[in-house]
């Protein structure tokens, strides 16, 4: 499945994967592939994903909207950076 991750001015992430962890408000959801469509809140908090059985790093997220579709993960949010961007966000 293709996860697309967004902020307001640019694209951070444009990947074929075979699963996501997301932050979400009422708390953490996985997605794979052939998941229902859906939309929910996103909180601060760490964005995980696998490709071919491997875990990638992960991204530290801020505040935002996830939408499952179609076998499309996307995802807008106000920040997205690595953890060694920034330790105090972990």
């Amino acid at each position: 499945m293709k996860l697309k991750i967004l902020t307001s001015d640019k694209l951070i992430l444009d990947q074929e994967v075979d699963s996501v962890t997301l932050p979400g408000t009422e708390g953490e959801m996985t997605i794979l592939p052939h998941h229902t469509a859906m939309v929910a809140l996103l909180k601060n908090g760490k964005l995980s994903f696998g490709n071919h059985g491997r875990k990638e790093k992960p991204l530290i997220i801020g505040e935002g909207v996830v939408e499952v579709y179609k076998d499309t993960v996307l995802v807008l949010t106000k920040a997205a950076q690595t953890p060694e961007a920034d330790p105090s966000l972990h």
